[in-house]
């Protein structure tokens, strides 16, 4: 298991080297549940999501990361400035 540092409000922390853009779903079903993915380097849930690829738009990366970490595929119903909202396909 590889563990990295997190800086979370850290005086100390080192500057910061590159600037990674990355996507992240709010994915409700029709029940309203939403959609949580286990980290496997931590074990804590969060919203499925990640890092955007050279080329590929927020839309499309969120899209496929959801798809890559949960098997689920999903239709974009609205942006947000750093989250997308979504809904499972039927």
């Amino acid at each position: 298991m590889v563990r990295l540092r997190e800086y979370y409000r850290d005086a100390n922390a080192p500057r910061a080297h590159d600037v990674l853009p990355a996507a992240f779903a709010a994915v409700r079903n029709s029940s309203g549940e939403l959609l949580l993915v286990r980290r496997i380097d931590d074990g804590n849930w969060e919203l499925p999501g990640g890092r955007i690829e050279v080329g590929e738009s927020a839309a499309q990366a969120v899209i496929r990361e959801v798809a890559e970490e949960s098997g689920v595929s999903i239709v974009l119903t609205g942006l947000s400035g750093s989250t997308a909202t979504a809904s499972e396909r039927s």
